[in-house]
């Protein structure tokens, strides 16, 4: 399960397409693992995306301990796009909670609960 916090920004208030920013982090195995995030935007009204994480390990040997990493990553769709994300190549649930309009995902700091 992945959750994150969603925006959308729009260059003016008719458009119908404009830029997302999903912003969140993950837990991996060890500090040894690096984590890639991808967007990939598909359809004809550009309508469907992927968001595709992958997590590689980088040694060896590592200490076994959990460490949360932070992504961010924004891509142009439409505004009702529909978005879920993959782990590994394989589908995974994405939680995504609206940003406050306010809110820069740019800097942002995240408390979530479940």
């Amino acid at each position: 399960r992945i959750t994150a916090k969603h925006q959308f920004k729009a260059p003016s208030a008719a458009a119908t397409v404009g830029q997302h920013i999903v912003a969140g982090q993950i837990d991996l195995p060890t500090p040894c693992y690096l984590l890639d995030t991808k967007a990939n935007v598909s359809g004809t009204s550009q309508n469907q995306v992927v968001l595709a994480f992958t997590a590689t390990t980088q040694g060896d040997v590592c200490a076994q301990t959990v460490t949360t990493e932070r992504f961010k990553v924004d891509f142009v769709a439409s505004k009702d796009a529909v978005i879920t994300a993959t782990w590994n190549g394989k589908k995974a649930i994405l939680n995504l909670i609206p940003a406050g309009a306010n809110e820069d995902l740019n800097n942002f700091e995240l408390f979530i609960k479940g």
